[in-house]
């Protein structure tokens, strides 16, 4: 069973690491940006879920298979009670 609180949790520890990165190429940076949105995304989409356990396995799976976040992983396992 997937934890809204836990999910939530996990994706604002991603998203410090990722503010945390320092770029000094321009590709970095619009790749951190990209990033920062994909997950601030997922966040507000975990927040609108609710404790809804098919909302929350839909957000999981959309980290999983999306490409922008690729070098984060774990969520399933890290939000999961």
């Amino acid at each position: 069973m997937i934890s809204q609180a836990k999910l939530l949790k996990v994706i604002d520890e991603d998203i410090d690491v990722c503010r945390g990165a320092r770029h000094s190429h321009i590709d970095g940076l619009s790749r951190q940006t990209l990033e920062l949105a994909t997950l601030t995304k997922h966040w507000d989409l975990a927040l609108d879920a609710g404790e809804d356990q098919y909302k929350l396995e839909l957000v999981v799976l959309s980290l999983e298979e999306n490409p922008t976040v690729a070098g984060y992983q774990r969520w399933r396992e890290r939000s999961t009670v």
